[in-house]
């Protein structure tokens, strides 16, 4: 971006957006700007006076900065929700409902698993499966055409059908494939991948058991 064509300007002075104070707006001579927050770049246009609409996200390098995530679950974190969670809160992280990897690879109607505003952002998409392959393959679908901000892989989940399928909770009895996963997924995407899971499953809830599949996830 060339600094002498652009000029900093307080946003309070531009539109009425219901951001922190240290936001500032850059404008460009194309009347393109990009608005800088904690943690994130948005490309985004001026529409009409006092009203601003994001364009899209352009993938950096900056962590969000969020203390506050909004968690995965089932039937409610859907996108209409998560929509409105926006509203009360800029920066937390917001959560999909868990989406099981083999849904998106062979899905003709992908759009109605992974699409959503651009105002959700920041948002991380909870993948579920135990194939190392295929969850890297649909993480890769998932941040480079649907411009998702985290993938995080389901460890938690106690559900008997899911625990059927080989994912969820009783991947934490196997360590060795979490990490085979999270290494695919990792190698795939450009984006941070976490993990959810439980103090622990079935039988295997003590401490000890917690602490050492934590050690060698990390």
């Amino acid at each position: 971006m060339n600094n002498e064509k652009n000029k900093e300007i307080d946003i309070d002075k531009i539109c009425n957006l219901r951001f922190d104070k240290n936001i500032k707006l850059l404008l460009e001579d194309n009347d393109n700007s990009k608005i800088l927050n904690e943690g994130d770049i948005c490309l985004i246009k001026r529409t009409n006076i006092g009203d601003v609409q994001i364009e899209n996200n352009e993938k950096s390098k900056f962590q969000w900065s969020h203390k506050v995530s909004i968690a995965p679950m089932l039937d409610i974190t859907n996108n209409y929700f998560r929509f409105f969670t926006r509203l009360l809160t800029r920066y937390s992280m917001l959560y999909t409902e868990m989406i099981h990897c083999d849904a998106i690879l062979h899905n003709s109607q992908i759009d109605n698993l992974l699409q959503f505003d651009p105002i959700q952002n920041p948002i991380t998409l909870q993948l579920g499966g135990s194939n190392p392959i295929n969850l890297a393959q649909a993480s890769k679908i998932a941040v480079e055409q649907y411009n998702y901000d985290e993938i995080n892989l389901n460890c938690g989940c106690p559900s008997p059908r899911v625990t059927c399928g080989s994912f969820g909770a009783c991947l934490m009895k196997e360590p060795e494939l979490v990490i085979e996963c999270i290494k695919a997924m990792e190698q795939s995407v450009n984006v941070p991948i976490t993990i959810k899971c439980r103090l622990g499953v079935d039988d295997l809830d003590s401490y000890e058991f917690l602490h050492n599949f934590i050690k060698k996830i990390l």
